[in-house]
């Protein structure tokens, strides 16, 4: 086998029969698929059961949400194949999606992670006319503001069929080398982590990015690789600026659950702690610190209570100075610096 399939379901009965549909589709066939489910209380268990009848690969589950790292980490562990496919339940492949993503690893020896274009979803399935972009890859800017590229975008702007270079790319329907994966692993209590579990969720595969080209690791977007993303609540357009904009993101931190931004902000601050590379008097360190201080302020007045992240922040100071120093053992910070000098 070449690929392992990667799923963690949680009560994602709504979308899992395209998303089934679309991988039994897919043109190549030397896959199988491991699935996880995460204490589901739907039929998402019964439906990937049903599904494996007939198609190679098997479900494990949990009682309980142990959050998308953990879960994605366990799948991992266990495969013994030079490439993994890491999917949300929420997407759907078109049928060339994986053996397009696999000819451009298997001629891209110093690339670790690949994604091809992934758009927005309605109602599971591509919509006919000018459709958008969620995600192009990921964009670093020097103030270590990382964007889905080109999101909310219309997909008529992504020109051409060559593979693009990127800082990385969204775990939403990404393709790992393992051997890259191994590079970067974190070590922690006996444990092995390829996303950082503190994380839980959100922001995990941007420290895997980050991670990926400290190590020396590149990212490629297959434009012709397609694939669908059902999310209820997306982020604001990227129109390629460093900054948000302050009433688009209003209206889309009020979408989200409360739990949903804290996690968000919070990961963001582990982030820079335990893996950014910000030289002290840098040019990246004025404008990070510039657009952390704006971000603080846009909390402080707008949501206040998100703030206690900084309390669950400190505590970890000793673990993430450990994660960092694991991190640059071997790490090559230039690569980061020529991306964002770029920006």
């Amino acid at each position: 086998m070449m690929v392992t399939v990667l799923v963690v379901t949680r009560d994602g009965a709504a979308y899992l029969p395209v998303l089934l549909k679309s991988i039994s589709g897919q043109t190549v066939k030397d896959f199988t698929s491991l699935f996880l489910d995460n204490g589901s209380k739907d039929n998402s268990v019964t439906l990937v059961a049903d599904w494996l009848k007939t198609n190679s690969g098997s479900l494990s589950q949990r009682d309980q949400n142990t959050g998308f790292a953990a879960a994605y980490n366990n799948l991992i562990q266990k495969l013994q194949t030079p490439y993994v496919l890491v999917l949300n339940q929420d997407v759907a492949l078109a049928p060339d999606y994986l053996s397009l993503l696999v000819r451009a690893a298997e001629v891209n020896a110093n690339a670790g992670s690949f994604s091809g274009s992934l758009l927005r979803a309605d109602n599971h399935s591509a919509t006919d006319s000018e459709p958008l972009l969620d995600a192009f890859g990921l964009t670093l800017f020097r103030n270590h503001r990382v964007v889905e590229t080109l999101r909310g975008q219309r997909a008529a702007l992504v020109n051409g069929n060559k593979d693009t270079e990127v800082f990385g790319v969204p775990a939403t329907a990404a393709l790992y080398r393992r051997a890259a994966l191994d590079a970067v692993v974190l070590q922690r209590n006996n444990k092995v982590e390829y996303f950082d579990e503190d994380f839980f969720a959100y922001k995990e595969d941007i420290d895997l990015a980050y991670r990926l080209q400290l190590a020396g690791w590149g990212s490629l977007v297959v434009p012709g690789a397609i694939a669908y993303h059902h999310r209820s609540v997306r982020g604001e357009a990227d129109r390629g600026h460093a900054y948000n904009e302050p009433l688009t993101a209003a209206k889309v931190r009020a979408m989200r659950s409360e739990q949903s931004n804290y996690r968000s902000y919070r990961n963001h601050l582990f982030f820079l702690a335990g893996t950014a590379y910000v030289p002290l008097l840098s040019r990246s360190f004025f404008e990070t610190l510039f657009y952390e201080l704006g971000k603080f302020f846009y909390v402080l007045f707008s949501n206040p209570s998100q703030l206690k992240a900084l309390r669950e922040v400190i505590p970890m100071r000793k673990a993430l100075s450990a994660k960092r120093k694991h991190v640059y053992q071997k790490a090559e910070p230039r690569r980061v610096t020529l991306w964002m000098n770029n920006r």
